[in-house]
């Protein structure tokens, strides 16, 4: 297991010694994981170092730090790995303000029964990190309020514990949204 991990180590440096990274900085981020050298490499930019760690090693106390340093330090992360993150994919334009509703007359596009009908959209994270926009449409005989259409999708979608170690993915509620409702004649 060890010769494994120090083999790791070692094929670390030499992407990063390749990358165009220099000495120090590829043997301070040799031991990372892979997924965060090879997005180091991809910007080109390794993330920053946490003062607290750094005064640490010094061997001085957590005190001594300035707040101004701890909080450029958090900045500095942030932005590093809002860089680093995967894709997310194309956003759907979301519905702002009233709803809106386009009329659909016959001979209809949608073959649905019901009077109104809402497309949501909401994020899901697979397990190698990567994220997703997926789709869900509520049909409903009367007009519905967003409170009522997120409520319902957080009950369908969100709301079944019982399989949720069932599934890969992982829906994320922060990102529900409205993108389009239509209401028949």
């Amino acid at each position: 297991m060890a010769k494994d991990r120090n083999q790791q180590r070692r094929e670390n440096y030499k992407k990063l010694r390749e990358a165009g990274f220099s000495k120090q900085e590829a043997d301070r981020f040799k031991g990372s994981k892979p997924d965060q050298v090879t997005a180091a490499i991809r910007v080109k930019q390794l993330p920053p170092v946490d003062p607290v760690k750094r005064a640490a090693s010094r061997g001085q106390k957590k005190e001594t730090i300035k707040a101004k340093d701890r909080t450029s330090y958090t900045k500095l992360r942030r932005a590093w790995e809002k860089v680093t993150r995967p894709a997310m994919g194309v956003p759907p334009q979301p519905m702002s303000g009233r709803i809106q509703y386009t009329q659909v007359e016959p001979p209809l596009t949608m073959n649905y029964l019901s009077n109104y009908t809402y497309k949501m959209a909401f994020m899901v994270r697979h397990p190698d990190g990567n994220y997703e926009w997926r789709y869900i449409t509520i049909t409903s005989d009367e007009m519905e309020t967003r409170r009522n259409l997120r409520n319902i999708v957080i009950q369908e979608v969100f709301g079944d514990l019982e399989n949720q170690g069932k599934y890969d993915t992982r829906p994320l509620i922060s990102t529900l949204t409205l993108v389009e409702a239509f209401k028949r004649e």
